[in-house]
């Protein structure tokens, strides 16, 4: 796939999650990712919405401050003068540094769940 994105950052506030009335599920969070180089000290904050199987796992099992890795596509939306990027989730993991090893683990936080996406 040509427009693929993989991103480890911390969720920056708590994940919002809808179901629409097709009965699917969509989580929406913002991602703070770290820069490298001169602006080392500066976040990239990136939207991401997750639909379906994956939607469920990230509300069930993260939340504001986790760190995760997330695969996807980066979107654009033209909607003039507002246009913006964001990223559609297709998969994710949690990030399990040592401190966050055990949290996941009593959660029985379990990836890949590609079973249903959109696309």
């Amino acid at each position: 796939m040509l427009n693929s994105l993989v991103l480890c950052g911390n969720i920056t506030k708590e994940v919002k999650h809808e179901v629409d009335d097709n009965n699917v599920s969509t989580t929406k969070f913002s991602l703070a990712v770290v820069q490298h180089g001169k602006y080392r000290d500066k976040p990239i904050f990136i939207n991401c919405t997750a639909k379906g199987a994956v939607a469920d796992l990230i509300k069930n099992n993260c939340g504001k401050g986790d760190k995760i890795t997330v695969s996807g596509q980066l979107m654009y939306v033209d909607n003039k003068p507002n246009s913006y990027h964001w990223m559609m989730i297709r998969d994710f993991e949690p990030a399990l540094w040592p401190n966050q090893r055990a949290k996941a683990e009593s959660k029985g936080m379990t990836t890949q769940a590609n079973d249903d996406m959109p696309y």
